[in-house]
Parts: C-alpha cells; structure tokens; sequence
C-alpha cells in the first residue's frame, strides 16, 4: 500500500467506505453510500445505476476498477470477474458481513481505495482522539442525542466490535 503520510480524510468518507453502513446513511441522512453487486459464482454483477452514478461507459468504468483494484477484476457486459479468490479484499469491493453483500461505493474520494481494516483504524483513532481532547462536544453528544452524529457514530461503535476481528482474520489466512 502507499504510503499515507499528510493524506486527510473526512470522518464521513471513511465511514461511507463501510457497507455495514449504508442502512444508517439512509435512515439518518437519506443517502446511499453502497451500490449492491450480486454475485454467482466468481462474477459479481453490476447495474447500470452504477455507471450512470459514476458518468460512465462500461469500457471506461472497466478501465477505472483494473486501475483501482490493480488488474485484480475483469468488466464485461454488466458484470466483475474477479482474478483472485473473493476472500482477499479488493478495494473498492468491500463485503457486508451482516448481509454477506459485495457492494461498490457511491462516493469516490480519497478514501476509495483504502482497506477496510486501514478504514476502522482510522475511524476509531480520531474517535478516541474526541474522546479525549474534546470532551464538551463528546458529552454533549452522549447528553442530547441531537445531531445526527450520535446514531452514526453508536452503529460504526457496535459494528467495530464485530467486523475487525473479521478482516484481520481473513488477511492473517490469506496469508497462509
């Protein structure tokens, strides 16, 4: 991976990033973050939704995936073929635990084509980071349940206790 020194990210990129996610984004903001890829077999396959999300042809969003998933999917004809094994992560597939759900992301910013595990260190770090440095607006929060902040932040808290694990244990047995 390259290296990510002075990169910044926003909070809600990162957490856009997460498939576990996109139900709170649509319940508390009216957003969707993820577009559902359904998959048979080793072939994930796309809508045109995406395309016309992205302003896309499908030779452009095929030259885009092998740019960003470093030559490890093929597009044709609305669907992915994937090179490698589906239990190796390939950003910007990312993979709902809960609903065992490959999605694309809705939103291309930096955080793209980060790792899912790379994403919930960072998330948790400038949470802990809040925690401690800006105690006023943490307990405020905690307080008044008045920002839509506090229902995103309290689901990403609860799905950290599940999906991480699960991520460095798929990356510890892709390396064996």
């Amino acid at each position: 991976m390259k290296h990510l020194e002075a990169e910044k990210f926003q909070m809600g990129d990162l957490l856009s990033q997460i498939p576990e996610m996109n139900d709170t984004f649509k319940i508390v903001l009216n957003k969707q973050t993820q577009f559902p890829l359904s998959l048979n077999g080793q072939t994930l396959f796309f809508s045109n939704e995406i395309l016309n999300h992205y302003h896309m042809s499908e030779e452009r969003l095929h030259q885009f995936l092998k740019e960003k998933t470093e030559n490890k999917v093929n597009v044709h004809n609305g669907h992915l073929s994937l090179q490698d094994s589906l239990y190796e992560e390939i950003p910007p597939i990312r993979l709902n635990i809960k609903t065992s759900q490959y999605s694309l992301s809705c939103d291309r910013t930096g955080a793209y084509t980060l790792p899912e595990p790379i994403i919930h260190y960072l998330l948790l770090y400038n949470l802990s980071m809040i925690a401690r440095y800006e105690t006023e607006w943490w307990s405020e929060l905690l307080k008044t349940n008045s920002s839509n902040d506090y229902p995103i932040i309290k689901n990403f808290l609860c799905l950290s206790l599940e999906k991480p694990p699960v991520l460095i244990k798929k990356y510890l047995l892709s390396k064996l």
